[in-house]
């Protein structure tokens, strides 16, 4: 019997190249209880029950008491006040810290309704084909930043009739999987490359900057660069969504950093009150963000751009030294019915400047009804000149010798011309407002204009060419320096012939319009105060004028380029009766290229037919003017003007 043991033991302690079987661990399972974790709480026991042994009080009062007496280990954890004892009304600092624990570990379970779609929504692959790989990180994100409740609200609200998605019974994962297939028209290829989605959080100034720079640019330019390139921005999250390879992550992320780095930020305090329409438009074409009287732009020239435009306004909304009037002349009615007159778009929104390029402008035209009789289709057409009457040219003569501006004492020394003009064009009603415009036509009779007689000896109506640099006062000499435009002739090669540069003054502009929607064409009639400040030496050298040397030094033209490569502020020398030099600081406001033909209508009326380019900013136009007389000194008589008026209504 020992011996057979002895064998037996032999074989369980033996492995003979075996290894040896581990013992079975002596695992003792402790309750919460049992471990200490969870301490006995001494409850008063308050209610007696008399059922109850002498033998079962006994063992429960002897348990309470050891309760009582003994201490509490570390590994017991510590007691806290048992909920029976009265609470001390003294202890405000420990309520007080158990209510801000209480408070610091709530969180907001319920969050706007709104605010879970744009979270969920957000994780929209901006691709619909997508890897395997990429597919499963949008799974663990899904899975983990919502519950299956809320991702059932997010269905619900873009298929509230369960046409995409029937059952209401799946699993997360499931769900999920329907709402990238059926929702979000995704698929997985297994052919795709490894795309990545990388999220770059942008301020308010940069989202707002980057989508304004040429309506996108920027980013348009970067998704040029590779063909698996996918670049979204949110603007109500301001965030930027980038989706490609790694590399080319790396690399449009470190291209963006250096683009956000050059925003140039200063004050922004312009001399006038600009309306909301008027600073957004000045904000897109600029591409500049104006928020909080600061300005923020990519570089400084569009800054300066913005505040060239401010100046336009300026310029254009004069009123110190520029009136203007318009009228009507319709028929009477007597003889024609004025209901015939309708309002008729115009698309010809090229030769608009920037501020009225963007609205809706029509002009009045008279209705020709078609005739029956095929053989006389065409109504007979108004002669101009049967719709100007003495009475008409009395008043419009009035206005001008009676003009405030007219009676105005002319500061400057130097010699002063009185010039009385008219121009053909259309003038324009704006469709939402009662603003008018006039804009410079003359499609229906240049052939006409090209067939008059040169105004030159030799014959020769071969263009000349101009640059019309307009000028206007700084800020603190705006009330008390007229605006002045700068003339520079051009030869054919464009280079600057500085012997004829004239700088013209004008003190005071007044225009009368008159609206003639019975004919071809409305017209403007203009009364200018012009004069000419520049005073040139015997050899040809322009006196008095260092500020005007020193523009014309960096001055540089090419019609390639649409913008002025030189300073902004100019100082000019002003000759006024008190001073023979005034020193006076102009901002450029804008350059116009103008192509001049001169012409002569009846012998006695000069007539300049240009084509004046003013790039993007002050559009392209042809215009017709006619000239009375450029050098008088005086406004003309009544008789000269209304001769003048009548030749000129004559000419269609």
């Amino acid at each position: 019997m020992k011996q057979y043991n002895l064998i037996q033991a032999i074989r369980l302690y033996s492995t003979r190249g075996k290894k040896l079987k581990p013992t079975k661990p002596q695992i003792v399972v402790l309750n919460p209880e049992q471990s200490g974790l969870l301490v006995h709480r001494n409850r008063r026991n308050t209610v007696t029950n008399h059922n109850h042994t002498n033998k079962d009080k006994f063992s429960k009062s002897r348990y309470d008491h050891n309760l009582r007496t003994e201490k509490n280990s570390l590994f017991e954890g510590i007691e806290l006040e048992p909920t029976w004892m009265k609470k001390d009304s003294n202890n405000k600092l420990g309520s007080d810290l158990v209510k801000d624990t209480e408070n610091l570990l709530k969180f907001q379970k319920n969050s706007s309704f709104e605010q879970l779609f744009h979270s969920i929504d957000s994780l929209k692959p901006t691709l619909t084909n997508i890897s395997q790989e990429n597919y499963i990180q949008l799974q663990k994100q899904l899975t983990d930043s919502f519950t299956l409740k809320q991702l059932r609200a997010y269905i619900n609200t873009l298929d509230p009739k369960h046409e995409l998605i029937t059952s209401n019974r799946l699993v997360k994962h499931k769900l999920i999987e329907q709402i990238f297939t059926k929702l979000w028209n995704g698929q997985i290829s297994q052919n795709l490359l490894d795309l990545q989605t990388k999220t770059i959080k942008l301020t308010q100034r940069h989202s707002k900057l980057l989508l304004l720079t040429q309506n996108g640019k920027i980013l348009k330019n970067l998704t040029r660069l590779n063909p698996h390139l996918f670049i979204q921005l949110n603007l109500s999250q301001n965030e930027l969504k980038i989706t490609s390879t790694v590399d080319i992550l790396e690399f449009i992320e470190i291209s963006l950093n250096n683009i956000l780095n050059n925003v140039c930020a200063t004050d922004w305090s312009p001399a006038i009150t600009l309306s909301d329409s008027q600073l957004n438009l000045i904000t897109r074409i600029c591409g500049v963000d104006i928020y909080n009287n600061e300005v923020a732009a990519f570089g400084w020239k569009r800054i300066e751009l913005a505040r060239r435009l401010v100046r336009w306004l300026i310029s254009k909304e004069d009123s110190i030294h520029k009136e203007a009037k318009f009228e009507k002349w319709l028929f009477t009615e007597e003889n024609e019915n004025n209901n015939s007159i309708k309002w008729f778009p115009f698309n010809d929104l090229d030769c608009l400047d920037w501020l009225d390029k963007d609205e809706v402008w029509g002009r009045l035209q008279k209705i020709e009804s078609m005739v029956e009789n095929k053989q006389n289709l065409e109504t007979p057409i108004l002669a101009p000149s049967t719709l100007l009457s003495e009475e008409k040219i009395e008043k419009i003569y009035c206005f001008f010798k009676d003009s405030p501006l007219h009676k105005t004492n002319v500061d400057v020394s130097s010699d002063v011309s009185n010039i009385i003009s008219v121009s053909f064009g259309s003038i324009l009603e704006n469709k939402n407002s009662d603003k008018k415009i006039f804009q410079p036509r003359v499609s229906k009779i240049s052939e006409k204009v090209l067939a008059l007689p040169p105004d030159s000896e030799d014959n020769d109506t071969e263009p000349s060419y101009y640059l019309e640099l307009n000028f206007t006062p700084s800020s603190k000499n705006l009330k008390q320096a007229p605006p002045l435009k700068l003339l520079i002739q051009l030869d054919e090669k464009n280079n600057i012939i500085y012997e004829t540069i004239q700088c013209l003054t004008y003190l005071s502009t007044s225009d009368y319009y008159t609206q003639t929607p019975q004919v071809k064409h409305d017209y403007k009639i203009s009364h200018d105060k012009v004069s000419d400040i520049f005073m040139y030496d015997d050899n040809g050298e322009l006196m008095n004028q260092p500020g005007i040397d020193k523009f014309l030094n960096v001055f540089k033209y090419t019609p390639q380029i649409p913008y002025v490569n030189s300073i902004d502020t100019v100082s000019f020398n002003l000759p006024t009766k008190d001073s023979d030099h005034s020193n006076v600081d102009y901002e450029f406001v804008s350059m116009n290229h103008h192509s001049v033909r001169r012409f002569r209508y009846l012998d006695k009326y000069s007539v300049q037919f240009s084509n004046v380019n003013g790039g993007s900013l002050g559009g392209c136009y042809t215009q017709v003017e006619f000239v009375n007389n450029d050098k008088a000194t005086e406004l003309p008589s009544k008789e000269e003007f209304g001769k003048f008026m009548k030749d000129i209504f004559k000419f269609d």
